[in-house]
């Protein structure tokens, strides 16, 4: 049973229902829309950590050190900060 309601999501639950082409057409425009959204998000994420990640060396290699305030006071904007994916 588990397999059967499995399929009928991948199907898009509407197995035994006429075919909507125009429908079918949006909700593909919308998943496509989606998958380049979060294509997107994960390039500009990983290119904010690489920029940070210069950063940090950049300041370890000067000998510069941030404090526990410091970073606590930058939140997101500090260097040690990473998005995760």
């Amino acid at each position: 049973m588990p397999h059967d309601i499995f399929l009928a999501v991948c199907y898009g639950i509407h197995l035994g229902y006429p075919c909507n082409m125009q429908t079918e057409g949006l909700m593909m425009i919308k998943v496509g829309f989606g998958i380049i959204c979060v294509l997107a998000t994960a390039l500009t994420y990983t290119m904010i950590n690489r920029r940070r990640e210069r950063i940090l060396q950049g300041m370890l290699e000067r000998g510069e050190r941030l404090s526990a305030m410091e970073i606590k006071r930058l939140g997101d904007k500090a260097p040690t900060f990473r998005y995760m994916i």
